[in-house]
């Protein structure tokens, strides 16, 4: 019968310190539920505060702060099966703002609509150090982030924005303008880069 035989050598080491950080998340809101989002740009003389006629009916990826579980993929070994996890970092998140729409419920009104469409084909200058647009969750957190906006869906499909005006409301009746209603669900992706910081 075969047989085999193993050596290793043991070495001298000396201890050494790892410090771990752990990241707590209060179990209440930070934010005021009923105020409003805002976005704003960098270049504040060119594009006014965005601020939202209402928020978003769902905010995939964020509650308090971006949302970033660790990857988890399962290896099956000879012995038993490990778990391979993979850290997510603040600025891996991907944030997605949706408001829902229909024939019979309007998401947004044409002029937030539009203001938020030019940010994204706005996006800030390259600058040394780097500026981005600022989003405040304020109903859910009291932070503001750096963010990019990396996609705007009406509709559906990326890239295929089915805008449709319904009616039109005087200046002051839902809007500083005269703006009318969307009517199909819209979607805002949020790229997360960094905290700002004061």
């Amino acid at each position: 019968m075969p047989t085999s035989v193993s050596s290793w050598e043991i070495l001298p080491g000396s201890a050494q310190v790892v410090t771990d950080s752990i990241t707590i998340i209060p179990a209440a809101s930070s934010g005021d539920p009923s105020a409003l989002r805002t976005l704003v740009h960098p270049d504040s003389s060119d594009f006014p505060i965005v601020t939202y006629n209402r928020n978003p009916d769902r905010t995939i990826n964020f509650d308090q702060v971006p949302l970033a579980p660790p990857d988890s993929r399962l290896l099956k070994t000879l012995g038993t099966t490990q778990v391979f996890q993979s850290p997510n970092e603040v600025d891996d998140v991907l944030v997605t703002e949706v408001w829902n729409g229909s024939s019979r419920r309007a998401p947004m009104t044409a002029a937030q609509f539009r203001r938020i469409y030019e940010l994204i084909i706005n996006p800030p200058s390259i600058t040394d150090p780097e500026s981005f647009i600022q989003w405040s969750p304020s109903d859910r957190t009291t932070d503001v982030w750096n963010v990019i906006l990396t996609d705007l869906r009406v509709g559906g499909a990326s890239g295929s924005l089915d805008i449709k005006e319904t009616g039109l409301f005087l200046a002051g009746d839902l809007d500083a303008v005269a703006t009318g209603l969307l009517d199909r669900t819209i979607e805002l992706d949020l790229k997360v880069v960094s905290l700002v910081t004061s």
